[in-house]
């Protein structure tokens, strides 16, 4: 298909990530210390047309605070998130209404037949309706983008899916806790925001008035409610939020990758892409994910299993995805799935410690510490060794 921005070189790419990289270094140094309200971050690609005194709160500001530190680990990060700012007006626009789970903008690389040892060697595919005809977006920046851009059909991602009081939320299950201590009031479960309820008496973090629309699809709730099992007290195992070369790693080598489940088998994937947003609930989501999809094995000229199979399936929201291994990298969490194929969109979990932290130390009453560490439920016989 034709692409909205051509190929383009790799000394044009890090020129366009280095600009970026500098211009967020300056906008974190600056940044004042006033709790949830920062100025909202703009780039140059579409400051002409944003006033630039507008502020984000809450919930939204430590998105935002955690998807900017995200992208500073590589230039195609970088890329990616900016080719997102030219067109994030145009998608949030009211009068373009859209199927929830229609839009996703990843990270992939150039198709085999367009590769060349001076083109950089990724795109920003932008899955949405035809009828968001993105390609004047990209007119007047296209030559100083820094990343090739390409439109493809509408994508289909639908949320996995219970809390016991309110109206809403979706069945979905915790993957893990996170911890400031060891004590018991000190840990609280990761799942996502989709599967709670309007009335959930657990939520912690984030709560209103923090808790804003286009807030990543994760939340906190007390470790110790009888709506969700648990690993605490389980003798749940450590895990260590994936780093930048981890994910690369995990993309570049097909590291196998399982689902943690508290009630299903062991399940395996490999990472395919980074996604930098995703409207899968309805709101136009800007937080780092990856697309994960399930592992066959090829055993002569057969592959197994003969089904391709699911990686995650329906009421497996909010489970955690680890490195098949003794490592225990954690890549993120399960927040949905794609109804016409098998991957399963996680968001990342360092972007949502990250995220948790920050409206942790920024709350009225902070913890006495704010480190947080993670754990999921018992490691099983089934690790790959």
């Amino acid at each position: 298909m034709p692409f909205l921005v051509n190929p383009v070189t790799r000394s044009a790419a890090h020129k366009a990530a280095a600009e970026r990289r500098g211009q967020i270094q300056r906008y974190l140094a600056n940044l004042p210390p006033d709790g949830l309200s920062v100025p909202r971050f703009f780039s140059d690609v579409n400051e002409d047309s944003i006033n630039q005194d507008s502020r984000t709160d809450g919930s939204d500001a430590a998105a935002q605070l955690a998807r900017l530190r995200w992208q500073l680990a590589s230039d195609e990060r970088l890329l990616l998130e900016r080719a997102i700012d030219v067109v994030e007006p145009f998608l949030r626009a009211p009068n373009h209404p859209v199927q929830p789970g229609s839009i996703t903008v990843s990270l992939e690389p150039l198709p085999f037949s367009r590769l060349r040892p001076s083109l950089y060697p990724y795109r920003a595919v932008i899955r949405a309706p035809w009828e968001l005809n993105l390609k004047t977006a990209y007119e007047r920046i296209q030559y100083r983008l820094g990343i090739a851009v390409e439109q493809r059909p509408a994508s289909h991602v639908v949320p996995f899916g219970h809390c016991l009081k309110g109206t809403g939320g979706l069945e979905g299950v915790v993957g893990g806790i996170c911890r400031q201590g060891r004590a018991p009031h000190e840990a609280f479960s990761l799942t996502c925001r989709h599967v709670i309820s309007d009335g959930c008496a657990s939520l912690q973090y984030p709560k209103p008035p923090d808790e804003l629309p286009g807030s990543p699809d994760a939340v906190l709730i007390s470790a110790s409610t009888h709506c969700f099992l648990s690993p605490l007290g389980a003798d749940a195992s450590d895990v260590h939020p994936a780093r930048e070369s981890d994910t690369r790693r995990f993309q570049l080598s097909r590291t196998p990758l399982r689902k943690q489940h508290p009630e299903r088998p062991v399940a395996k994937g490999w990472l395919k892409y980074p996604v930098g947003a995703t409207n899968h609930t309805g709101e136009f989501v800007r937080f780092p994910h990856y697309s994960v999809r399930p592992v066959r094995y090829k055993i002569g000229v057969l592959r197994w299993p003969l089904s391709r199979g699911w990686f995650a399936q329906e009421r497996d929201s909010g489970s955690w995805v680890v490195e098949d291994s003794l490592s225990r990298i954690w890549l993120g969490v399960v927040v949905g799935g794609y109804d016409d194929d098998h991957d399963t969109l996680v968001a990342d979990a360092s972007a949502l410690i990250d995220y948790f932290s920050t409206l942790m130390a920024r709350s009225p009453a902070p913890p006495l510490r704010l480190g947080l560490t993670a754990q999921t439920w018992p490691w099983t016989a089934e690790v790959s060794r």
